[in-house]
């Protein structure tokens, strides 16, 4: 009965000029990031049919990101008899589209790809198609904001991927990019010297970080989806690692600062985004290879934490200092509103320019969108 639906659907979409989408809708980086690069493709001209993409309310990381966001003319479609037909397909047919194979291969992605992110990034009235007008959420907002003295603006979102942050079926046995919550005190001293109030986002099973700059949020009774979209959109700034929430700054076009970042994952999306690539090295030797010979032995390529293990090699998470370091060239930065010059100046760097020239694919046009902070040795 649910292939018939998904058939159904698929040649009704078909018959009205969309096409109907699979998205990865229970992966919060996916199902933020995805719509943006397809919507901005098609703004482009880059991709001539428009999009019905399918999730499912009730195992969606976020459905606030579906329901309170116009993407005209674009549809969201929430039916859990279609998803579900759709996610248990062993392999995705032509005429559905797999929104997520525009970006699974960084290397290869879609041609212009980084155009529709610069699209996004630049676009003044993109923020506008967000409606977070809730009455009652903004007088909660107002609430939390008195409850824990801060200003909107003002305040820093931190969010770290730990262990407990999603099941291993959804995450892709990825351990790697799960952070040590004690490597980042560092930071929080360098943020509470700077009197930044921090909001530490997630998920009320989150570790909640110990420190005088720091607002627990998420265990707070305030945690909810749409305040993760509403705190978000009234921040100064993000910090955070490689996990999927960092796309809430990317919607809300918000600076970001993104530590312990894979080689798989380790591509600044637009021209607010400063990352920490984390260095790799053979079990057998306390040397680090150089980005150059990572992405000559392809392990670039490598998102699954046993096939790194399985051929002999380890990645170095950030150190306290190489974390803390960053931040003290971002944060005076976007405080000054100069950090377009400060990712002009770190990308003209020669370290910068063979690591960001080697990672990126020949379609990027180099010195247009993020820098990277190379870690110590």
């Amino acid at each position: 009965m649910r292939l018939d639906t998904l058939k159904f659907l698929t040649k009704s979409a078909v018959t009205c000029g969309y096409q109907l989408s699979k998205l990865t809708y229970q992966a919060l980086g996916h199902s933020i990031i995805d719509p943006i690069i397809y919507q901005y493709l098609y703004k482009l001209g880059l991709i001539t049919r428009k999009a019905i993409f399918l999730y499912d309310t009730n195992s969606c990381a976020n459905p606030f990101v579906f329901t309170h966001i116009s993407r005209f003319p674009h549809i969201f479609l929430d039916s859990e008899s279609a998803s579900s037909a759709l996610n248990s397909l062993p392999v995705i047919p032509s005429s559905i589209h797999d929104t997520s194979s525009l970006f699974n291969n960084y290397r290869h992605p879609h041609p212009f790809i980084w155009d529709a992110l610069h699209a996004y990034s630049s676009d003044c009235n993109a923020l506008a198609a967000i409606d977070l007008s809730d009455s009652a959420y903004i007088s909660r907002y107002h609430e939390f904001l008195e409850r824990f003295n801060v200003t909107p603006g003002k305040y820093i979102c931190l969010h770290f991927r730990t262990a407990g942050y999603k099941s291993e079926k959804i995450a892709g046995n990825q351990d790697f990019r799960n952070t040590d919550p004690l490597s980042l005190f560092s930071l929080l001293e360098y943020l509470y010297d700077n009197n930044l109030k921090v909001i530490q986002m997630g998920s009320q099973a989150s570790r909640i970080l110990d420190h005088p700059c720091i607002i627990p949020y998420p265990s707070s009774a305030y945690s909810c989806p749409f305040f993760d979209l509403f705190i978000t959109s009234n921040c100064l700034a993000w910090i955070g690692d490689s996990s999927g929430a960092s796309g809430y700054a990317l919607l809300f076009q918000k600076p970001r600062l993104l530590f312990n970042m894979p080689l798989s994952n380790c591509v600044g999306y637009t021209e607010r985004d400063y990352f920490v690539p984390m260095q790799l090295s053979a079990n057998n030797s306390q040397l680090h290879l150089t980005f150059k010979e990572c992405f000559q032995l392809g392990l670039d390529r490598i998102s699954c934490s046993s096939t790194l293990t399985s051929l002999g090699y380890s990645y170095t998470a950030n150190s306290p200092h190489t974390i803390r370091a960053a931040a003290s060239l971002f944060i005076p930065a976007v405080l000054s509103s100069t950090l377009a010059e400060l990712m002009a100046n770190i990308r003209s760097q020669p370290h910068n320019y063979e690591f960001v020239s080697t990672i990126l694919p020949s379609s990027f046009v180099y010195g247009t969108y993020g820098a990277a902070h190379i870690p110590d040795a």
